[in-house]
């Protein structure tokens, strides 16, 4: 999806995704988020696994700059897609 709609950001995307999966604290925001797709949406570990997530991501150097809405995009993409998004 982000070489079809933000091609210029191709090479800093797979860098920074790389990166991102050899960090051990994204690691474990990753593993969590998933098990997190079980969870009810009311579950209070929510909020915290949210604010961990935000404050990762707010260490992270700026992300390339990408067409309008590609990132909107990309995350319904994804949201729609798991588990607890489709169904």
């Amino acid at each position: 999806m982000v070489a079809a709609l933000s091609p210029q950001s191709l090479p800093e995307w797979i860098a920074a995704k790389n990166a991102a999966f050899a960090d051990p604290e994204f690691q474990r925001l990753y593993l969590a988020c998933d098990k997190a797709l079980d969870w009810d949406p009311d579950d209070p570990r929510l909020t915290d696994l949210a604010a961990a997530m935000a404050a990762w991501d707010a260490r992270q150097p700026a992300p390339a700059k990408a067409q309008p809405g590609t990132l909107t995009l990309m995350y319904s993409h994804v949201a729609g897609s798991s588990r607890r998004g489709s169904g």
